[in-house]
């Protein structure tokens, strides 16, 4: 039965079809994040799939689809159309299950990824993702500043000048990172778990952990560095490994915090819907008493 007045449901309709709003901003927010995070960068050079604007242009998608269901939402709010009305409560029935679904595998598929990163450093035979991150670090020691006639010269710092297994030239070049030795990274990542087609795809595969080195001061993966090797060497040096940003800040952090956003998303979709149904009620004659009854 409706124990409310069909005004009283469309100004609640009005007033919660605003978080449609919200909804689809966020999602738009995550497409951007998306094309911009260098993990999904990683991946996608492992898999051999541009992750990056695939989830770009779903997420994308799915925020202008919210904004067209705030649209009408706002139209049966005002005035109450049969078809419209159908068109929307369809529509907010279909970006209930998109946004719950997006939800819960990203929640999941970050588990699984975090279990795939657990076995960098334990297991030998892991899956792709593991041996790309284990081999890392030692394909880059084949190139990184091994001698002078290899045509790679380190920048020259007072504080940084040795380190284990390296040799330093001082120069008036500065060369600050691995990928500029571009003519010696086929041959260093020859046997490399990705199949790179060429130097320019290696150099961007190596800024990818460059950012994330960046971002995080972080190098190496199953042992800290005491240098960074894909950004500047001259920051500072690297507070923890590679494996525990990613892990840690990276999949269990900001991915999985889209993940929890879209599942909120998918349960605010779903009052939007339960008040939406409000409407549905008509007021209909009681012929015993000639009087009208909500149902």
């Amino acid at each position: 039965m409706c124990y409310f007045p069909p005004k009283c449901v469309k100004v609640a309709l009005f007033f919660v079809s605003f978080f449609l709003i919200a909804c689809g901003a966020v999602s738009i927010w995550f497409a951007v994040a998306a094309k911009n995070m260098a993990i999904y960068g990683i991946i996608g050079e492992i898999f051999n799939v541009d992750i990056q604007q695939i989830l770009y242009l779903v997420f994308l998608i799915l925020g202008i689809f919210l904004f067209f269901v705030f649209m009408c939402g706002g139209c049966i709010a005002y005035k109450r159309f049969c078809l419209v009305h159908c068109c929307f409560a369809y529509m907010v029935t279909l970006s209930f299950f998109l946004f719950l679904g997006v939800g819960i595998a990203l929640i999941v598929v970050t588990g699984m990824i975090a279990e795939e990163i657990d076995k960098v450093c334990v297991d030998s035979g892991s899956s792709s993702i593991s041996e790309s991150f284990k081999d890392l670090y030692d394909k880059a020691d084949n190139i990184y500043c091994v001698n002078s006639a290899a045509g790679c010269e380190c920048y020259v710092n007072s504080t940084r000048l040795s380190g284990s297994g390296y040799t330093m030239v001082n120069s008036s070049s500065t060369v600050i990172r691995v990928q500029q030795c571009s003519d010696h990274l086929e041959e260093a990542y020859e046997g490399y778990n990705v199949d790179f087609e060429d130097s320019s795809e290696i150099e961007e595969y190596l800024g990818y952990f460059g950012e994330i080195e960046k971002d995080y001061k972080c190098s190496g993966m199953c042992s800290l560095n005491d240098k960074y090797y894909f950004s500047d060497i001259n920051i500072g040096a690297p507070e923890k490994r590679c494996i525990d940003a990613i892990r840690n800040d990276i999949i269990l952090g900001d991915v999985r915090n889209y993940g929890i956003g879209y599942t909120v998303s998918g349960a605010v979709l779903f009052v939007i819907w339960f008040v939406q149904y409000g409407l549905c009620c008509r007021r209909q004659r009681n012929p015993r008493q000639g009087q009208t009854k909500n149902f």
